[in-house]
Formats: structure tokens, sequence, C-alpha cells
């Protein structure tokens, strides 16, 4: 018979959750209430984080959510929203290089791709471009009744605010201003592609994020590529490719 340390041990790791969740809130407020800018408070909370992460790899969690975004997030100021997009991705990119712009493997048939670059230029260089560009993907994949490749899932692109390029329509060409400021909701696409054999195809429904009406919390119905210039809305593309063989 084991010991009573030993059964209280035991005891202790059958208590431990296999899924565990944290709403992430009330930094903000926590930084006002000693005189600091919110984003002081955000900036801790990553430290936060870390030692989340570290005692949940320490007690053999297997599952950690955090939620760290909502949609009432979005009627925040939107230099607050730019700041918190622009922290959590510098914390992916500092604290996580090993995953970083590759494919994280969820469980045996989800994985969820990540591509994220920050983009920096010379003050002096005539061109505006996004400090954080992001593609996410988090897809269904794998290879079902011997001949099909499946790979199904969403897509998100987002970049951050920029004073993007203006449009002139009588020369046809882009040119450089520093008065408008270029804000966009994330694009989302649904995608199912898939190959049997020789034969390839996809199906993809994008800028589902169109179907969310204009509001001053989530902005603009459509994307923009320039000022006045909306992207196009939702819609369905279909493509085949077969290689034929002689």
């Amino acid at each position: 018979m084991g010991s009573r340390h030993e059964k209280q041990k035991s005891k202790e790791i059958k208590m431990i959750p296999k899924h565990t969740a944290i709403i992430m809130d009330g930094k903000g407020r926590w930084a006002e209430q000693k005189g600091m800018p919110r984003i002081f408070g955000h900036q801790n909370g990553v430290a936060a984080v870390k030692k989340i992460v570290e005692e949940a790899n320490k007690h053999k969690i297997e599952y950690l959510t955090l939620f760290t975004f909502s949609v009432e997030n979005w009627d925040r100021p939107s230099n607050e929203v730019d700041t918190l997009m622009k922290l959590l991705v510098q914390t992916l990119k500092d604290e996580f290089e090993d995953i970083f712009n590759n494919n994280i493997k969820l469980s045996t048939h989800w994985n969820w791709y990540n591509e994220t670059t920050v983009q920096v230029v010379d003050k002096s260089a005539p061109i505006n471009i996004p400090l954080i560009l992001s593609r996410q993907r988090l897809a269904f994949e794998g290879n079902f009744y011997k001949n099909l490749n499946l790979s199904t899932g969403l897509e998100m692109i987002y970049h951050t605010e920029f004073k993007a390029d203006d449009y002139m329509p009588l020369t046809g060409q882009f040119f450089v201003q520093n008065s408008y400021m270029l804000r966009n909701r994330p694009t989302a696409n649904a995608f199912l592609h898939f190959m049997i054999k020789r034969f390839k195809g996809y199906i993809r429904l994008e800028n589902l994020n169109t179907l969310i009406p204009t509001s001053n919390s989530l902005g603009n119905t459509y994307n923009f590529t320039a000022q006045n210039y909306p992207g196009t809305g939702t819609w369905f593309r279909v493509g085949i490719w077969w290689n034929f063989i002689n």
C-alpha cells in the first residue's frame, strides 16, 4: 500500500483539469487605478500570460484557452485597439519564435497556419505600409478514403491601420498621401480544397466580413484599397485542375 503522501499527490494530479480557459479582463482599469495609461496594464498582462503558460506546462494541462479580445473590445478607441493588436503580435514574435510563421498541429486533423510580418521602413522613404500584416488559417485536413486529400476551414487576413496610397483615376496610378488613415476589418474567407488522385479543385466563399453591416464599432462593411475605393463584397469562387497523362 502507498503512503498517505503518495495518495494525496495522486488525488491532486487527478484534480488538475485537462482544459483551462481564462478571460483576460480588467488590465486597463488596473492601470488607471495606479494612475498609469491603459496600455501599461495590457503590457503587464503579457507578463501574467507568460507565467500562466509556464504553470500550465508545469502541471501538464493539455489545453489552455486565453480570451484576449472580444467583440465588445472593438468599441474601444481605435488607437487602443491598434495598440492591442501590435502588442499581441509582438508578444507572439518575442516569446514563441519556435512556432511563429509555422504550421501548428492542434490535433490529428486540425492545423493552425500562422503567417505574420512586422514591416518597418525608413521615415524618409516615399512609401507607407502597415506595421503588421497577418494571415491566420485554421484548417481541418487529412487523407480520407485512401485517395481524397482534403483541407477545409477559415482564413483571416488583417493589417494594422496605415496611410495607404491614394488613387488618381485620370492617370490610373496610385500616389503617396499622408492625410487619410486606412482602417479595415479583418478579411474572412471560408475554403474547401481537395485532391482526388490527379484531380484538384477548390471552393471558396470570400470576404465574409462584408456580411456584417457598417457600424461605429466594427467599421465599414467593405474593406478599402484606397480612400473612396471599396473592395469587392462576398463572392463565391470555384476552380478545378485535372492532369491528363498519355
